[in-house]
Order: C-alpha cells, then sequence, then structure tokens
C-alpha cells in the first residue's frame, strides 16, 4: 500500500478537484488496499468530495468493488450527510446487478433496512436474506435477521 505521503497527496489532489491525478496514484492499488485507504481517507476528512472522487473512478471503468466502496463510505464515514443512506443503496442494487452472488452486497441490503431510516422494505430485506441463505445457509447476518422476524 501507498505510504503517508502518497496518502496526503491523494487527499491534496481530492480536495483540488485533481481527480485524475489522485486516480493516478491509487492505479495499482488492489480493491482491499484502496478500500482500506479511502475509509481513512473519508473518516479524516469527512467531505462529500471524496464520494465525488469515488464516482469518477466509477464513471472511468465501473466494478462491483467501486460501487461497493461508494456505498460503504456512504453509509459509514459519510453517513451524516443528508441522504447518504439512499445514495448507498443506488449503489449497492448496481452492485446486486453486476454481480448477483455476492453476499455481502445482500447483506448490505439487509443492513440498509434494519437502521432507523429503514432505507429498504421489509419485502427486499427477506428477498436478499433469502438469497443469502440460498447461497449460503449459514449465513449470520441473514439468520439474525430471520430471527428478528419472529
Amino acid at each position: 500500500m501507498g505510504d503517508k505521503m502518497t496518502k496526503n497527496e491523494i487527499i491534496n489532489f481530492i480536495t483540488q478537484g485533481r481527480y485524475s491525478a489522485a486516480s493516478k496514484l491509487i492505479n495499482n492499488y488492489d480493491p482491499i488496499e484502496l478500500e482500506s485507504l479511502v475509509l481513512e481517507i473519508s473518516y479524516e476528512m469527512s467531505n462529500i468530495v471524496v464520494y465525488s472522487f469515488i464516482c469518477k473512478l466509477i464513471a472511468e471503468k465501473e466494478s462491483v468493488d467501486l460501487h461497493s466502496l461508494a456505498a460503504t463510505v456512504m453509509i459509514n464515514p459519510l453517513s451524516f450527510i443528508e441522504g447518504a443512506y439512499e445514495t448507498s443503496l443506488y449503489h449497492v442494487r448496481r452492485a446486486i446487478e453486476l454481480d448477483s452472488s455476492d453476499v455481502s452486497l445482500k447483506e448490505m441490503i439487509i443492513l440498509l433496512h434494519l437502521i432507523p431510516d429503514e432505507v429498504v422494505s421489509k419485502d427486499e430485506a427477506i428477498r436478499a436474506a433469502t438469497e443469502i441463505l440460498t447461497i449460503d445457509p449459514n449465513n449470520k447476518v441473514a439468520l439474525d435477521f430471520y430471527e428478528k422476524l419472529i
């Protein structure tokens, strides 16, 4: 992963709206390293500009990983922004369209039902839990969700 200097450069480029320059610095990051870096930056900055940068990356090369990252950033470090959960829902649904077998994405659907804002309907959460259990019959998130329904 990049060093502190690289992280600071990325932050500077993002805050200056120089997304192409920031993108070049993260070009060789694998998805896990990128997620870790972007989440760290998001928590430090607490600024919508990080989400905007992720959207730029998605526009260049749409992927499940980038949509998942956008959703995670909106659910976690940027959740205080009005509409963050609804925005994350778009990215989760789009990522599921790209890879319907990804259990972690379906778990996010359940999470978005369980939060106080209840962005996802009960029916959609039940469908997600059912699909999860078809793939992974011992999935704790889905089983716990069903237990709460009873």
